[in-house]
């Protein structure tokens, strides 16, 4: 099998990259280790968009736009509250853009090697049901979160904080049915000191009045009561009760509310150990809220995340590092080909450690350089979404999934001019490519 364009990993960044090859001419196929298009999205039941808007102004278009509109159309998104969706018809939009593009999509294909000559990325060999099938292209794109091809092509790759290696806690998402919307509504109103500052309790009710999605945080005194007398688990640095995704007509909500610390996203065993003390978080919010929240009396566990939602691990050293001072400064890079405004988010990485968050002022956004999307040693090859190259803190703000569709989109237009033009993307005009960001409707 060949191609122009060879995409490993089917999350959002890898269909921007995938869809945005092809539009750009080129022959495109992505190659999923799982049985559907989205990643943690889809997967790990990550269902709202962080922050794409700024002053009330998008900064991420093209790709992630068009996915928005279909989601909202499919009744997947309201309009009014688009960032938070659902997630099984986003399997559905995702792997009809694709269709609709001409990309191939490979199912169940877990990429185990890479053939590289002189320098150059060649192949990749993914493993199917039927063999090791050896895929040749022209170009690649490595959007498999965890920088897989670059490690296995011999590109230069980082993991987690500069000193100490340690990444980000990783957190499994779960749905809760069976909740009275209107109940936990009435009690927010009469106890409004128990939402976070950045939630509005009138909206709330409004949105459970008209139906339709909203974020909440907060129940603070109920929690601190709870550990108090130990009916809340144990999770570190969480004093809170989060359902960032409620779907009150449908009487359901998706939490984030698990934290494993110090865990190592690429030793599988740990994996499995972390997704356990997961599962057991899940199970022990899931009884704080039904024994002590109003509304929540008669709820359940509906759903737990099919993979723990990994927020950092091993990413590429490129052409350049993207630096924290440059997201704080909002620096505009000549080379720059996705733009960003969520803030710099970093989670504690121990138990007993402070997290960083620097949010982005309105208005502003900053930019992310094509260089940072350029492996050091090996030709051929981009990265995309949140394997790109950064430091441990600007990660924390570009790894988000409009962030990770925008830098998968440049990712794969510049893959499908170095293929048609026989360029090396280290040798590319990244002017070249922002002019076709530009025609594919990207935020530049």
């Amino acid at each position: 099998m060949r191609y122009d364009v060879i995409v490993a990993g089917g999350g959002v960044a890898g269909v921007a990259a995938a869809v945005g090859a092809a539009r750009a001419g080129a022959s495109a196929c992505v190659i999923e280790s799982g049985g559907a298009l989205g990643g943690t999205a889809t997967q790990a039941l990550v269902t709202p968009f962080m922050k794409w808007v700024s002053g009330g102004k998008p900064v991420v278009g093209g790709v992630f736009a068009e996915v928005l509109r279909r989601l909202v159309e499919a009744g997947g998104a309201d309009a009014r509250s688009p960032a938070i969706f659902e997630p099984e018809l986003l399997k559905v939009v995702l792997l009809e853009m694709c269709e609709e593009a001409g990309v191939d999509v490979l199912f169940n294909a877990h990429v185990v090697g890479a053939e590289v000559e002189g320098g150059e990325l060649k192949a990749v060999l993914a493993h199917t049901k039927r063999g090791v099938l050896r895929v040749e292209g022209s170009s690649f794109v490595d959007a498999t979160g965890d920088a897989d091809l670059a490690a296995l092509a011999g590109a230069p790759v980082a993991v987690g904080r500069e000193g100490d290696g340690l990444v980000q806690p990783v957190t499994l998402m779960f749905k809760v049915a069976g909740i009275d919307f209107a109940r936990f509504a009435e009690y927010l109103e009469q106890h409004p000191e128990e939402a976070a500052p950045w939630v509005s309790v009138e909206r709330v009710r409004k949105a459970v009045e008209e139906g339709v999605p909203f974020s909440f945080a907060g129940l603070y005194r109920l929690v601190a009561e709870a550990k108090a007398e130990g009916a809340f688990p144990e999770i570190p640095g969480i004093d809170y009760i989060a359902p960032l995704s409620a779907f009150p007509r449908e009487g359901y909500a998706v939490f984030n509310n698990t934290r494993v610390c110090e865990v190592d996203p690429l030793d599988p065993r740990q994996l499995a150990q972390a997704t356990l003390a997961a599962y057991r978080q899940a199970l022990g919010v899931v009884r704080f809220l039904r024994e002590r929240v109003p509304g929540f009396e008669r709820c359940y566990l509906a759903q737990l995340g099919c993979r723990i939602g990994v927020r950092e691990s091993r990413r590429i050293v490129g052409e350049y590092v993207l630096k924290l001072e440059d997201l704080l400064n909002c620096v505009e890079f000549p080379d720059a080909v996705a733009r960003g405004c969520y803030a710099v988010d970093v989670h504690p990485l121990k138990p007993g450690e402070k997290g960083l968050w620097i949010p982005v002022p309105e208005g502003k956004s900053y930019t992310i350089p094509y260089r940072s999307l350029v492996p050091l040693k090996v030709d051929r090859l981009l990265a995309a979404g949140r394997c790109i190259s950064a430091e441990h803190a600007a990660l924390g703000a570009v790894r988000v999934m409009p962030t990770a569709m925008a830098t998968g989109q440049a990712a794969g237009v510049a893959a499908a001019l170095s293929a048609a033009s026989g360029v090396p993307p280290r040798k590319l005009n990244a002017g070249e490519v922002r002019r076709e960001l530009v025609r594919q409707g990207a935020v530049l």
